[in-house]
């Protein structure tokens, strides 16, 4: 994961394509081709990059190898494979084929690749995200001169990192993934100054993204990197923990939801402390009704496919039917597309609003426990190299991998991003990072620095 030195020739090509993909990434913009969007330069990149990783495949050698049995690669390929299978069974087979596509093509150049990454040049997960970063800094910049053109003001949060991040939501879970790298970079990769301007950049950019969802699961990563830090949490303590938070607020149920009824205060309305606590309005908040309609409608699509779902890809489709009247609000949509054919304007139609009720609506039982899978032995792998690591850096670096995945396990209560190659390109290598270093290393191993 860390540097790592191998015997056989050097792939010069494989560092510098990726490194172009990486910087690709954050400035590409979406064009419309008819009635459908390609993001420039990104996709035929990854396209590309799919059928060229293929050559690097070393027949047994890498069918054999420790990384693909370990159970997060082993998880990854049963969840895509469960796309594949379901696809036949999809509400809209063509739909399906598309989005299994996208998704395979993510999942193989971002997780495999990131270990043929590591694999042909020696390099390591901040080397990956370094080079993310490099043009991800361009657009909070640039994110911040169109803001400033409104004012800052909070309403137009939303439009300010176009045309680059049509969603302020994920740009501000992009920013929540990526910043924990800053913050716990070890100083011999970058130094003291350089860190905090890095770290102060990216927090300044976080708060202006105006994503609720982000300030949450940043928070949330923050507590329990705490817990690993300064109270040596334990996998099954985190286990029990959730399991009686459950417990508590499904007993308590009743008064929280009259607690929670008295929140009045509305999302991008008054002061930023105003919008923060607008999370728990379910009352008012148009944002947070939309949400719960869209939770809604994945429940009741489970529940009529509770076994395949309605096919990868198919919920922006297969809800509208499922919607009540009286849960519609003003941002709720009725048709697929907009009236011109193009796609809805950003904050209408699209997903389940929950990569979990996502996947329940989508692939059914089986589809929703790989997701699960793959955030329990996420969580259960890292924290479990973390306690066996001696290395204080290497535990830095390895408390960012965790610190960035909660932020996005958070995230995904709230919004479904994984689809998206800007949130793709740093969740699948996280996870590539952990289960590369728990296959190549011996519990309790030294591991050199570059």
């Amino acid at each position: 994961m860390f540097k790592h030195q191998i015997n056989g020739s050097f792939d010069p090509w494989v560092r510098v394509g990726f490194i172009v993909l990486l910087i690709a990434i954050p400035l590409s913009f979406s064009i419309n081709i008819g009635s459908s969007q390609l993001n420039i330069l990104s996709e035929p990149l990854i396209a590309l990059f799919a059928v060229a990783l293929i050559g690097l495949i070393k027949g047994k050698t890498f069918f054999r190898g420790n990384f693909i049995r370990h159970p997060l690669s082993i998880l990854g390929l049963i969840y895509h494979g469960w796309m594949i299978t379901m696809i036949p069974f999809s509400s809209n087979p063509w739909v399906s084929l598309k989005y299994t596509l996208v998704n395979a093509a993510h999942y193989w150049v971002f997780y495999f690749g990131f270990y043929f990454f590591v694999k042909h040049t020696g390099k390591n997960i901040l080397n990956w995200m370094g080079s993310y970063l490099l043009s991800f800094m361009i657009v909070i910049l640039f994110s911040w001169y169109n803001y400033s053109w409104y004012g800052f003001r909070m309403d137009a949060a939303p439009v300010m990192a176009l045309p680059f991040y049509n969603d302020h939501a994920l740009y501000g879970a992009s920013i929540a993934l990526v910043l924990p790298f800053a913050l716990l970079i070890p100083q011999n990769y970058l130094k003291k100054p350089g860190s905090l301007v890095l770290t102060g950049i990216l927090m300044i950019a976080l708060f202006l993204s105006s994503s609720r969802a982000a300030w949450l699961s940043f928070g949330a990563g923050g507590i329990f990197i705490s817990g690993l830090k300064f109270l040596r949490l334990k996998f099954i303590t985190l286990t029990g923990l959730i399991a009686i938070l459950s417990l508590l607020t499904m007993l308590n149920y009743t008064s929280l939801i009259r607690l929670i009824g008295s929140n009045r205060e509305e999302s991008r309305k008054g002061s930023w402390m105003e919008h923060f606590k607008s999370i728990g309005n379910i009352t008012t908040d148009v944002s947070n009704l939309e949400r719960l309609n869209r939770y809604r409608c994945a429940l009741r699509m489970w529940a009529d496919r509770p076994f395949t779902g309605f096919g990868p890809g198919t919920y922006q489709y297969a809800y509208l039917p499922y919607q009540k009247p009286d849960e519609m609000t003003r941002l709720s949509v009725t048709t697929p597309r907009a009236p011109d054919g193009g796609p809805h304007p950003t904050g209408r139609g699209g997903g389940a609003h929950s990569e979990y009720l996502q996947a329940l609506s989508e692939l059914g039982l089986p589809g929703f426990f790989c997701w699960i899978g793959l955030l329990v032995n996420g969580l259960y792998t890292g924290m479990k190299r973390y306690y066996q690591e001696k290395n204080r850096e290497h535990q830095s670096l390895l408390l960012a991998i965790l610190f960035g995945l909660v932020t996005y396990f958070t995230h995904a209560f709230f919004n479904n991003f994984l689809h998206s190659e800007e949130i793709a390109v740093l969740f699948w290598p996280a996870l590539a990072a952990l289960a590369f270093l728990d296959t190549e290393r011996e519990p309790g191993a030294q591991i050199k620095d570059p």
